[in-house]
């Protein structure tokens, strides 16, 4: 079986990793790969989550909804190496 690994951006609530996602890159894990190879395949997920979450936030796109729901302005997605891959 495949098995994906990735990193997810999520709105903070009571719970621990519980709040609604906002951004997520997900990407299927090499068996053969080394498992320190995959953590820095994570960590630079990770790092686009946050440029994209904060180029969201300084172009006024990003706005959370009373009920915890996120919304995009004008978000388009496509396949990519990174998952989603969010056009301007």
């Amino acid at each position: 079986p495949m098995i994906f690994v990735g990193a997810t951006l999520h709105v903070i609530d009571k719970a621990v990793d519980n709040g609604p996602p906002v951004i997520q890159a997900v990407f299927p894990r090499d068996p053969g790969e080394a498992t320190s190879v995959t953590y820095e395949k994570v960590f630079v997920a990770q790092r686009y989550l946050l440029l994209q979450f904060f180029r969201w936030i300084a172009t006024d796109r990003l706005s959370v909804a009373q009920d915890g729901g996120v919304f995009v302005d004008k978000a388009q997605f496509g396949p990519s190496t990174f998952s989603p891959n969010s056009t301007e």
